[in-house]
């Protein structure tokens, strides 16, 4: 028989319970399939619900949780989960900080003390705070990227990565990113026939490994430059155009040294680099929503050499063209079908 590991599933009131629960319940299902094929023999995981004084959680919820001790539990265990937080802006992180203050301030106790801890999507976010990412790989919820970057530039992000372990540190990226990281802990703390075990078992895809096929542009006003902000919306309603950055600085009355700089400090980008990733997003939609063929997306997206668009999607996606749209490809609709039968009818030469 094997000793459990001790689990000390941390609940807080602006914590998301399905990524919290995701491993709980995932735990369960890893204890009970211990003993199967090479899994490990007995129970892997001995988890407990703990808050950070030991109280009673009130959840935004409205739910009461009630909960197995405090801190001093999470102490004594060998791993530490975090929740994702109810993040959806700036000001939010800001608050859910605060508001987390006493927990990041023991963070950083807890690992020296031998604690493994595990965070994903805006979790993540506590671990940065504390300091422990600094100088460490790591990953975080795709959406999150630039506020984490600016915030957190010690940190070398793997935003890309659906799950980073570095040493005792496990972060993953967005939301269901909790049922990857769930593999990766039974795989280190147990053995990987368990991890394949749970992996069927809960039809979890061991293979996914990046978020980049998921991502999307997030808003343009965020920064706060009302210049940069107005020449991403031009860029978004002139996609097909050839960008010339003389051309573009002259439009907007500024030099091209002061258009790279505000934009670089704004996005994180380059204009042409902004734009290419404008481009890929138009064409992911294009991709999942109609039957257009690669060569007729590539020119509605502004490119006229296919070879280097696909070199392009596939650097940015991690996937090509052709498989991006097996994987999110909608069922077209009846109007959709007959649209494109007539619009391949009216070509020429069929």
């Amino acid at each position: 028989m094997n000793t459990p590991v001790s689990v000390a599933a941390l609940v807080l009131p602006g914590g998301t319970l399905g990524s919290l629960f995701e491993l709980v319940d995932f735990f369960a299902v890893a204890n009970t399939l211990a003993g199967m094929g090479d899994a490990l023999e007995g129970p892997v995981f001995d988890c407990r619900l703990v808050s950070v004084d030991g109280k009673r959680v009130e959840h935004a919820m409205g739910l009461k949780l009630d909960v197995q001790g405090g801190l001093e539990v999470a102490a004594e265990a060998d791993l530490v989960c975090l929740p994702a937080l109810d993040i959806r802006g700036l000001g939010d992180l800001r608050r859910q900080i605060e508001a987390n203050r006493t927990l990041v301030d023991r963070l950083e106790a807890l690992y020296a003390n031998g604690t493994a801890i595990a965070a994903g999507c805006t979790g993540t976010v506590l671990l940065a705070e504390a300091g422990l990412l600094n100088g460490r790989r790591a990953t975080t919820a795709w959406w999150l990227k630039d506020i984490f970057q600016r915030r957190y530039p010690a940190v070398r992000l793997r935003i890309e990565d659906l799950v980073v372990q570095e040493e005792r540190l496990f972060t993953a990226g967005a939301a269901s990113a909790y049922l990857n990281l769930a593999l990766v802990l039974a795989a280190h703390f147990g053995n990987p026939s368990l991890a394949a075990l749970c992996s069927k078992t809960l039809l979890i895809d061991p293979n996914r490994s990046s978020q980049a096929p998921y991502t999307m542009l997030g808003p343009i006003s965020e920064h706060g430059d009302e210049l940069v902000a107005r020449i991403q919306f031009w860029m978004q309603t002139n996609l097909q155009k050839n960008l010339e950055l003389g051309g573009l600085a002259d439009q907007f009355a500024v030099s091209e040294r002061t258009l790279i700089r505000r934009f670089k400090h704004a996005t994180g980008e380059t204009p042409i680099g902004y734009l290419q990733q404008l481009r890929v997003e138009a064409a992911k939609r294009l991709l999942e929503s109609t039957a257009l063929s690669t060569e007729a997306v590539t020119e509605r997206v502004g490119y006229a050499d296919l070879s280097s668009f696909r070199r392009l999607f596939k650097r940015v996606t991690h996937l090509s063209p052709g498989e991006y749209r097996m994987r999110f490809a909608q069922a077209p609709t009846l109007q959709q079908v007959a649209q494109e039968l007539q619009d391949n009818i009216e070509q020429p030469g069929l």
